[in-house]
C-alpha cells in the first residue's frame, strides 16, 4: 500500500497525512530516524539482497503452508497498493465469520494486514502470526500488541493472539504435513502491556514523521535490534559520522558504543 496518503481537508496547510503499517511501526521502535527516512527519503533505503530476499521468499512459503491448517479460510486478495479495495473486501469477509487471510484494517492512521484472523463464536476473533522462526521473540509481541491495537480500533473484539512458528523438532519424510510443522506459542498476556502503549507509541512515531528534517539518533545497540538497520548499507548513512581512527578498527564491532559516541562531534 502507499502509505502516504494526501488528506484533503489539510491540503491548505500543505500538511500529509500518515498512515504506519506494522512493520514501520516496529521501525519506529528500533529508530526514529529509520522511520523518518521510510517516508521522506525511501530512495536511501536499499532493496534486498538475494540473502534477504531467501528470508521473504521462505516467508510466504511458510505463509502459504499455514493457510492449510484453515481450509475454509477466505483469502483478500486486493493488490497491496489499494487501501479502499483492500479494506473493502475485508469488510465483506468479516460478515461471513470464516477465517481470513491477510484482512485488511486502517483505523486511526495504523494499518495492519493480519496474517490469519480466526471467527470466535458469535463476534470474537483469533489473531494468529505466522513466522519462519523456530521460537517466539519479543519483536513478535510489539508486532501482535499493535495488530491488537489497530482490530481493537477497528470495532473487532479480539479474544486471544497467538504466534504460529516452526517447529524445532520437525524432521521432513515426504510432504510436509503442516500439523507437524508449526507450533502454537499462545501470547495474548504477554501482548497485555505494549498493547496499553501502542496509541502513545504511535503518536509519537506521526510527531517523528512531521519532523522537516531526519531526526538526530546516536548509534547503538539498536542499529541491529531486533534487525540490522538497512541504513547500514547507505553511503550516507549514520556511521559516517564515525571518525575514521574508530571505523577503521579491526574489532569495530565490538567497539564500545560509548566510546563511538563521546568520539563523533557534537
Amino acid at each position: 500500500m502507499s502509505e502516504t496518503i494526501s488528506n484533503d481537508d489539510e491540503q491548505g496547510d500543505d500538511v500529509r497525512r500518515f498512515y504506519i503499517s506494522k512493520s514501520k511501526f516496529l521501525w519506529g521502535l528500533q529508530c526514529p530516524k529509520l522511520l523518518w527516512t521510510a517516508y521522506h527519503a525511501k530512495h536511501l533505503i536499499p532493496e534486498p539482497d538475494a540473502a534477504q530476499q531467501a528470508v521473504f521468499d521462505q516467508g510466504h512459503e511458510v505463509g502459504a503452508l499455514a493457510k492449510q491448517l484453515y481450509p475454509d479460510g477466505i483469502e483478500i486478495t486486493a493488490s497491496a497498493t489499494d487501501l479502499d479495495e483492500t479494506i473493502r473486501q475485508t469488510r465483506q469477509a468479516l460478515r461471513l465469520r470464516r477465517p481470513l487471510f491477510e484482512a485488511a484494517f486502517e483505523p486511526n492512521r495504523g494499518y495492519t494486514r493480519t496474517d490469519i484472523l480466526v471467527p470466535v463464536g458469535e463476534d470474537q476473533w483469533d489473531i494468529v502470526e505466522v513466522k519462519s522462526t523456530t521460537s517466539l521473540k519479543d519483536v513478535h509481541i510489539d508486532d501482535l500488541a499493535f495488530q491488537t491495537w489497530v482490530l481493537t480500533q477497528a470495532g473487532l473484539q479480539v479474544r486471544r493472539c497467538s504466534v504460529l512458528h516452526i517447529n524445532p523438532d520437525f524432521v521432513r519424510r515426504g510432504p510436509i504435513d503442516s500439523l507437524q510443522f508449526f507450533q502454537i506459542a499462545s501470547s495474548t498476556t504477554k501482548v497485555r502491556q505494549p498493547f496499553d502503549q501502542v496509541e502513545d507509541r504511535l503518536a509519537g512515531m506521526l510527531r517523528a514523521i512531521s519532523l522537516p528534517a531526519s531526526p538526530e539518533i546516536t548509534i547503538g545497540p539498536h542499529c541491529d535490534d531486533p534487525y540490522t538497520c538497512p541504513l547500514h548499507a547507505y553511503s550516507g548513512g549514520c556511521r559516517t559520522l564515525i571518525p575514521i581512527s574508530v571505523g577503521q578498527r579491526s574489532d569495530f564491532s565490538r567497539t564500545p558504543f560509548r566510546f563511538i559516541s563521546d568520539s563523533v562531534p557534537g
